[in-house]
């Protein structure tokens, strides 16, 4: 992978998706900046997590001195977390939900990509302990899948209409939450 070319990228592709109104207006767009942002951190073995994804958040492109600053910091990063003791799922969620940790600092960490729905899945149903934690990372795992994430990403989009075969296509993939996130999110509409 060509480093600057993809943070060059991915500075073109904030500045975009900021301009077509957020996560909230242009769901597929965000997917493909956080797969991007993944991509750029895995390349030095770093979880995309709120704080690595926010020192490479970038919305203009940086000249070659910034860049280069850029890229060292995040190879000593990622010397830093690769020393570090490794956690199992299991011992990141217990002590996050004892700690009602943030899901923008835990998901990532698990290598599962923040969404609306995982966002709504680790809220409404992990940190107020809705069902096991076992249940919840199966749930997890499942939407690390691409083909689920991009379903996802289509029931997120508030002009989709066929929740209800997106919902009994998530659901026939073992998704557990995903009526009940429908639910939340017609709630939410229309308090709006």
């Amino acid at each position: 992978m060509n480093i600057k070319a993809a943070l060059i990228e991915l500075a073109k592709l904030n500045n975009t998706l900021t301009k077509k109104g957020g996560p909230e207006k242009n769901g597929h767009l965000f997917e493909k900046v956080m797969n991007l942002e993944e991509e750029i951190l895995d390349a030095f073995g770093l979880p995309r997590n709120a704080q690595n994804a926010q020192i490479i958040k970038l919305d203009k492109p940086l000249i070659d001195v910034e860049m280069n600053r850029l890229i060292a910091l995040l190879h000593k990063m990622a010397a830093d977390y690769l020393l570090s003791d490794v956690k199992t799922p299991n011992e990141i969620l217990q002590k996050a939900q004892q700690n009602k940790e943030d899901a923008i600092f835990v998901l990532p960490e698990l290598k599962v990509q923040l969404s609306l729905y995982t966002s709504f899945v680790y809220d409404e149903i992990f940190i107020k302990q809705k069902d096991s934690i076992e249940h919840v990372w199966d749930e997890f795992k499942l939407c690390k899948d691409e083909k689920i994430r991009s379903l996802i990403a289509d029931l997120s989009d508030p002009n989709i209409d066929e929740v209800a075969l997106l919902s009994i296509v998530l659901e026939a993939n073992g998704l557990r939450y995903v009526k009940q996130f429908i639910n939340e999110k017609k709630n939410l509409l229309c308090l709006n």
